[in-house]
């Protein structure tokens, strides 16, 4: 959507990997990980040279070991993008259904669940964030602030925590006031099934269920003002 801030928390991976939550990893496994500790195990072994052999770097001022950091980096940086560029286009098309999951409601048992489904009838804004991405917190008080606006209109704001241990999630819920439900999706498993590749991202539902708006990226003020209100007040097309 041209004109809008579409800074996301990608590539969200690269630094979960390595961290496990207790109720869900963070993370899958890197689409190309095997690939990624191939090549970092190869450029860290490269310093290890035989006699008569050339140096990794024959630039002056350059250590073999700084060379070796520096090859790590763009190892990893190369293998990031490639499986970015490489991922499918969302599966997430305005005018269609949007696909539901029942997930556990984020609480402190979650012993309960829900899906999107249970809010046919009302206009849904479904909201994926985590609570270690920065422009999650960013968006978080809009939200709350246009949810409390809007409530009673036959609205309300669904969010998806996804990739992210509950008992973070609920701090984060309580640290910005949040009185919006949310779902727990801890593997990640739903927000990867509708091909998103980052965070936040948020898709606005019509009291049928299908897709009215898609928005990648954080929703600030003037998105939800001037692009999600229309349409749940009737005054706007999703055309």
């Amino acid at each position: 959507m041209a004109g809008l801030d579409h800074r996301e928390c990608v590539p969200r991976k690269a630094f979960w990997e390595a961290r496990r939550a207790d109720d869900g990893s963070r993370t899958r496994d890197l689409e190309l990980g095997k690939l990624a500790l191939y090549q970092l195990s190869y450029v860290r072994a490269a310093p290890i040279l035989s006699a008569g052999e050339r140096p990794i770097s024959s630039l002056p001022g350059v250590s073999a070991r700084a060379f070796a950091a520096f090859l790590a980096v763009l190892a990893v940086i190369g293998l990031l993008a490639f499986g970015l560029l490489n991922k499918s286009d969302p599966t997430i098309k305005v005018g269609e259904e949007l696909p539901s999951n029942d997930l556990p409601v984020l609480a402190t048992s979650e012993t309960q669940t829900g899906s999107v489904d249970d809010y046919r009838g009302k206009w849904v804004l479904v909201n994926f964030w985590a609570s270690w991405c920065a422009p999650c917190r960013d968006e978080a008080p809009a939200l709350e602030q246009f949810h409390r606006h809007h409530s009673a209109n036959d609205f309300t704001i669904l969010g998806v925590d996804s990739e992210d241990n509950s008992d973070d999630a609920l701090d984060f819920a309580d640290e910005y006031g949040l009185t919006y439900p949310s779902l727990h999706d801890g593997s990640g498993g739903y927000h990867d099934d509708l091909g998103m590749t980052g965070y936040p991202e948020s898709v606005l539902v019509d009291p049928d269920g299908n897709v009215a708006l898609y928005q990648p990226g954080p929703l600030t003020e003037k998105i939800l003002d001037e692009q999600v209100a229309p349409l749940i007040e009737g005054k706007g097309s999703n055309s």
